[in-house]
């Protein structure tokens, strides 16, 4: 089973988001934030919320790894294709 740091990392790199981006969003030093994903500092019920917030998992998944329901995970799924379909048409409205 994944740990809380292994996956924080992980859905961080999913998103194409920096530690710097996640640690400025959260309200909390790059540091600190660095030390979460090293395994080596415990965080409080806020950081938990605003992570979840910004990773886009609800709050069982962020702490357990473990997934509601399937409709969890497919949820995530599309809500990722959304965002890269916006994308797309973003970068080909700039044409």
């Amino acid at each position: 089973m994944e740990t809380f740091a292994q996956r924080i990392t992980k859905r961080r790199t999913t998103l194409g988001l920096t530690q710097r981006e996640v640690a400025v969003a959260v309200g909390v030093p790059l540091s600190t934030y660095k030390e979460w994903e090293y395994g080596r500092r415990v965080q409080g019920e806020r950081v938990y919320v605003k992570l979840s917030e910004i990773l886009e998992l609800n709050l069982r998944t962020l702490l357990t790894g473990e997934f509601q329901h399937e409709k969890d995970e497919l949820i995530i799924k599309v809500q990722n294709a959304v965002k890269q379909m916006n994308e797309i048409k973003i970068s080909l409205l700039s044409f």
